[in-house]
């Protein structure tokens, strides 16, 4: 099992889609926990047929079908605003590659990487031309985290039909929305098993009557100024026959939020009930602050405060740790 979200990515595609500035911007966020290829398995296939040599294709596709298993990624920039490219050849003086040549290059990636798909491989596609780099970034590991998380079996709680994701349904676990910068990271306990149609991430509001119970939490971090630079998260990824966890649930998540808090290094650790924060007292590194609020459930379910006491409950823990 693999005790990182990931610790391999693999960028494939052809010139100036940006993959030297991604590995860069990826190592930098992430401090080096990420070991990040420019060009792989499918770049390799690719020139060998730009350049009219003969290759063993399969070969290759099992090379990345077996990197896969080993929970590697792999990523496929495709482009699709060729007037970016272009401009990208014009400022960077390129004499490598003409212009000229780049259509017969994209095609040719576009029709291997439709190979590998064909054959299994999962190649995840990003357009560098709609996106900033700091968006593509983002969206690279918004992949890695859910291919971590929906993947992982550590426990039985994965057997949950609640926990076996199916696209649309609700169904899976809940994977945290990526943020550029990250100072808040709030930590829940678990999922609720029943299941939203279209909820993705955790305390995430939508129209429907159950996930607008979250709104007053949401609400309290707009009013801080602090949604973009919160990652919402929970202790158990899973959730659970009767809605409660125990030590033994938060023991066997603990590598996929050790993973989450040392790739986004917060500042502040909010936990969202007394038993997430006892667990995390000992656990959590002393540079990192560490407080509580209580669970919205707290205001909507048992009645303890009104949505407003619950607001400024939020705000008045909060307050002292956010810098202007």
């Amino acid at each position: 099992m693999r005790n990182n979200i990931t610790s391999i990515i693999h960028l494939d595609g052809p010139d100036k889609t940006g993959k030297t500035t991604l590995v860069k911007k990826i190592i930098e966020r992430t401090n080096g926990n990420f070991l990040v290829y420019d060009r792989s398995y499918l770049s390799q296939v690719v020139y060998a047929k730009l350049k009219n040599r003969d290759v063993d294709v399969q070969q290759f596709i099992n090379k990345a079908a077996e990197a896969q298993e080993r929970g590697e990624i792999f990523i496929f920039l495709n482009p699709t605003k060729l007037m970016s490219i272009q401009q990208r050849f014009e400022l960077h003086q390129a004499k490598d590659l003409k212009f000229s040549e780049y259509k017969h290059h994209l095609t040719t990636f576009r029709e291997q990487a439709s190979v590998f798909k064909n054959n299994g491989c999962l190649y995840f596609e990003l357009d560098t031309t709609i996106f900033t780099p700091d968006e593509c970034v983002n969206e690279i590991l918004r992949i890695a985290n859910e291919d971590y998380i929906q993947s992982c079996k550590f426990c039985a709680l994965h057997k949950l039909s609640c926990n076996i994701y199916e696209q649309y349904t609700g169904n899976g676990k809940l994977i945290p929305e990526v943020k550029s910068e990250v100072e808040f990271m709030f930590v829940g306990m678990n999922p609720s098993q029943k299941r939203i149609q279209n909820n993705i991430y955790p305390f995430e509001v939508l129209v429907d009557k159950e996930s607008q119970k979250n709104k007053v939490f949401k609400d309290a971090l707009n009013e801080l100024d602090i949604t973009q630079k919160s990652y919402i998260t929970n202790a158990v990824k899973c959730s659970t026959e009767n809605n409660k966890i125990d030590d033994n649930d938060l023991k066997a998540c603990l590598h996929i939020l050790k993973s989450e808090i040392n790739q986004f290094k917060p500042k502040v650790i909010v936990a969202m009930s007394q038993q997430v924060y006892d667990f995390l007292v000992p656990r959590v590194n002393k540079k990192i602050q560490l407080v509580k609020i209580y669970h919205p459930a707290y205001q909507y379910a048992y009645n303890r405060m009104t949505e407003d006491e619950y607001k400024e409950h939020v705000k008045n823990v909060l307050a002292p740790y956010i810098i202007k």
